[in-house]
């Protein structure tokens, strides 16, 4: 697993998508299918969801890196809504740290288990686009 701290690949998202909010810088560089987290400059810590204070420590100060879009499943539901076929939902522990909620798609619903590996993959509803992963082959 690798590190929660800042490391070698530092992202210039202004340079990618202009100076935008936290929750506007994620969505245009997934959009550009780029996997990033946003790091705190004072304690080095990446986290999920982007926002404008660190979480570990309250700092103000923000950068993006590239993140490894590899996680291995910590828990799931599978949700089943009347009409609609059955999603999972899941806590996916991402190889660079932070922990994140997303759906598990490309396999029968039963497939999925914790534990699994998973790899993420940038797919777009209403406009936004979304991470969701699919089990690493």
């Amino acid at each position: 697993m690798h590190s929660q701290h800042a490391d070698d690949d530092p992202l210039e998202a202004k340079e990618l998508v202009g100076d935008l909010p936290p929750e506007a810088t994620d969505d245009a560089l997934l959009g550009r299918g780029v996997f990033a987290l946003p790091v705190c400059r004072a304690c080095r810590k990446a986290f999920f969801p982007p926002r404008v204070l660190c979480p570990h420590c309250g700092a103000t100060e923000l950068s993006w890196r590239r993140a490894s879009p590899g996680g291995t499943v910590h828990s799931l539901s599978v949700v089943h809504r009347r009409g609609e076929d059955p999603r999972v939902v899941a806590l996916i522990d991402l190889d660079d740290g932070p922990r994140i909620m997303s759906n598990l798609v490309g396999a029968p619903v039963d497939a999925f288990a914790i534990g699994m590996r998973v790899r993420g993959q940038v797919a777009t509803r209403d406009e936004t686009p979304l991470p969701l992963f699919t089990p690493e082959a």
